[in-house]
């Protein structure tokens, strides 16, 4: 698989993966891990509701399981700023 940056023609469909990545500590703890999953759950409906997206894999891991080679191959999207929020909460942060 190659990663590219570049535009895709108005009849082409972007192709992504999400991966969330939680300290191992963190995702060890049930409900840290639980409230995660509900923002990568939503993020994932948010960007498969975008025409043109498709999201083929969107998922949580502990980073433990990130290699060197996913590292080589992944795009960050910088959000780090973003923090837990209340699980009820429908609201994403914007931009």
């Amino acid at each position: 698989m190659v990663v590219v940056d570049d535009e895709l023609e108005e009849d082409e469909t972007y192709k992504i993966i999400v991966y969330a990545v939680m300290h191992d500590d963190e995702y060890a703890s049930s409900s840290s891990r639980k409230a995660a999953q509900l923002l990568v759950d939503q993020v994932e409906s948010r960007l498969s509701g975008c025409e043109g997206v498709t999201v083929e894999i969107a998922c949580l891991k502990p980073e433990a399981e990130i290699t060197l080679s996913d590292l080589r191959l992944l795009k960050r999207w910088d959000f780090d700023y973003l923090s837990l929020r209340d699980p009820d909460s429908e609201d994403l942060p914007r931009h």
